[in-house]
């Protein structure tokens, strides 16, 4: 068995690496980094301890800086790290994620691409089935968990206004899935994840979200609140294509709940020119043009209720503002409990 295969075995299991990436692995770990999480073995080690036992290992080759390294291999979701700066292995799906930010998709085929975009989002769906399940149980939610939810702009606005910071984040649904050609630096975090987002001012996070909405991004609050009543999570900007939550509702017959409605969009007729904008901007169908040749009857929109997911972009999208969002009754709603 050569070095190169002695580095590599049993590796799939450590990371919890699907079985179909196991020829491109050189694609999203360098020889050190999968030298490093053998040498791990699953313990949370910090500087020194990682430095004396790769010291110990039979042709080890320590970093010269390991601190540097440790950190860089943090920052690449190689990794995971602890507040007392314990370092353990990550596993796959928080390195996929970093990866599909920022390193792009180099030299992984379409069809290795679509798999593990697929493998991922089964993964999303399994770890959120039992939260969706609660939903449609009529449970309370846990607001310590961030669980999605439709916010109209005014409101998104004033979620940025009630956080302590605002991180610029791309967006990584449409970092992996790229099934459409709307912004992806939209994603706008509550806390700065491994360090290497970017923070901004919330007038420019304001900017970037109503820069957004024009684009036809729904505003979607993926937000939780802690014991001590601090905010976390992130205010996404969604296409219907490619974001998670929108993916995971089909599947699991959640479309009203995942992200959830709080809405329903409602068409003045006298004010309705019928031009058909709005039509356009709908990311679920869910309005049509009733058009009419009578001159007794003029042509206007009509507006599937059962479609319709609250999110707003067709109202935002009324140059007649003929179309008003209507609140929901008995929504449970984390937003609406936090009075802002």
């Amino acid at each position: 068995m050569t070095a190169t295969k002695t580095l590599y075995e049993d590796f799939t299991g450590i990371v919890e690496l699907p079985d179909f990436l196991i020829p491109w692995v050189d694609r999203f770990y360098e020889p050190r980094e999968i030298e490093l999480l053998h040498l791990l073995k699953g313990d949370a080690l910090d500087a020194a301890e990682v430095e004396t036992r790769w010291a110990g290992s039979p042709g080890g080759s320590c970093p010269a800086n390991i601190e540097t390294f440790l950190e860089r291999s943090y920052k690449r979701g190689v990794l995971d790290r602890s507040p007392q700066r314990r370092f353990t292995s990550a596993n796959f799906h928080t390195r996929y994620d970093i990866w599909a930010l920022f390193e792009s998709w180099q030299d992984i085929p379409a069809d290795v691409r679509d798999s593990l975009n697929r493998w991922e989002l089964n993964y999303y769906i399994s770890e959120h089935r039992r939260w969706v399940d609660d939903l449609k149980q009529g449970n309370r939610r846990d607001t310590k968990e961030r669980w999605p939810e439709y916010l109209l702009p005014h409101e998104a606005a004033a979620l940025i206004d009630a956080v302590d910071h605002v991180y610029l984040w791309p967006c990584n649904c449409r970092a992996m899935f790229e099934r459409c050609r709307k912004p992806k630096y939209t994603c706008l975090r509550f806390s700065n994840n491994r360090g290497i987002g970017w923070e901004i001012s919330k007038p420019r996070a304001r900017e970037i979200m109503r820069e957004a909405n024009q684009k036809g991004l729904m505003q979607n609050g993926e937000i939780s609140v802690s014991p001590d009543g601090r905010i976390g999570g992130a205010l996404c900007n969604c296409c219907a294509d490619c974001c998670f939550p929108h993916l995971l509702a089909e599947p699991l017959d959640a479309q009203k709940l995942w992200p959830l409605s709080r809405y329903a969009a409602v068409v003045d007729i006298e004010s309705c020119t019928a031009c058909g904008r709005c039509v356009r901007r709908c990311p679920f169908t869910a309005i049509s043009l009733d058009v009419h040749d009578d001159e007794q009857e003029k042509s206007h929109i009509a507006i599937d209720p059962d479609l319709c997911r609250g999110c707003g972009v067709c109202g935002t999208g009324c140059k007649e503002t003929a179309i008003s969002m209507i609140k929901l009754d008995e929504v449970d709603s984390l937003f609406d409990k936090l009075g802002i």
